[in-house]
């Protein structure tokens, strides 16, 4: 495992640690190539700001910059953009997917509407998990797929990152015959629009298992999905986490018929 498509910044205000940091990690790792991959979310009503701006979108991409020119002769860096899905702003979102020639774009869905602020369905604080039983979880598991299936047919992307997060914190969802034909749909959508999933290894250390769940990267790699590989880091330390079980998980899957 030579490439890690998901490492957060500073510049998401919920990851610590310099760029070049991060840099640092991946090449101690051994890496040939590492993927920056900053949140970016519009109109999200969040007690906190957990995304870049349209404007700190540049000041990541330049500081991006520099780092290629410090440290090109030791690593590919990529400059890449995780678009949180919002049906309600697919103009907004392309348009700072067009601010720069980025090299990664990754789809996910973090926050579902909610009043006075919205639920971050990433995060276990009381507060979140409070609305969401307020909100009825299977009212959340209709909405988090219905988002993803039509943020992929309308936004261009690379890849769909932690396609299962939402079992992060509820875990009790149960997988009935009709949510697991849904989740296949969306597998068949995402060969379609030729993208690759995810194998987020952050899940690793959130729920015992990488996103998604090995069933799912089973159903994808049997109809020709490909993979990418990523950390979704948020300090430097946390590049390539996991990484180690990856290639016995590959080796697994592709025994399967």
């Amino acid at each position: 495992m030579k490439k890690d498509f998901h490492i957060h910044t500073k510049y998401c205000n919920h990851a610590i640690g310099e760029m070049s940091e991060y840099v640092e990690s991946a090449i101690a790792h051994g890496l040939e190539e590492m993927g920056f991959l900053e949140h970016y979310e519009v109109d999200i009503n969040y007690y906190k700001k957990n995304w870049l701006s349209y404007d700190e979108l540049t000041t990541y991409y330049e500081q991006g910059l520099k780092l290629r020119e410090l440290y090109g002769s030791y690593i590919k860096i990529d400059l890449g953009i995780e678009l949180g899905i919002n049906l309600s702003e697919i103009d907004a979102l392309n348009k700072g997917l067009q601010k720069h020639p980025w090299d990664h774009v990754g789809l996910s869905f973090h926050y579902l509407k909610f009043e006075p602020y919205s639920i971050n369905i990433c995060s276990g604080s009381s507060n979140n998990l409070l609305q969401m039983k307020n909100y009825v979880v299977q009212k959340a598991v209709q909405m988090y797929f219905d988002t993803l299936q039509e943020g992929i047919q309308a936004i261009d992307a690379d890849f769909l990152c932690h396609f299962d997060v939402l079992w992060r914190n509820y875990p009790d969802i149960e997988v009935t015959p009709a949510l697991e034909k849904r989740i296949i749909q969306i597998l068949e959508l995402i060969r379609t629009k030729n993208m690759a999933l995810e194998i987020n290894t952050s899940g690793f250390l959130h729920r015992g298992e990488q996103y998604p769940a090995t069933w799912i990267l089973i159903r994808a790699h049997q109809m020709g999905i490909p993979f990418v590989v990523g950390s979704d880091s948020h300090a430097p330390h946390q590049v390539v986490r996991y990484f180690e079980k990856i290639d016995p998980l590959i080796a697994s899957i592709k025994t399967k018929k």
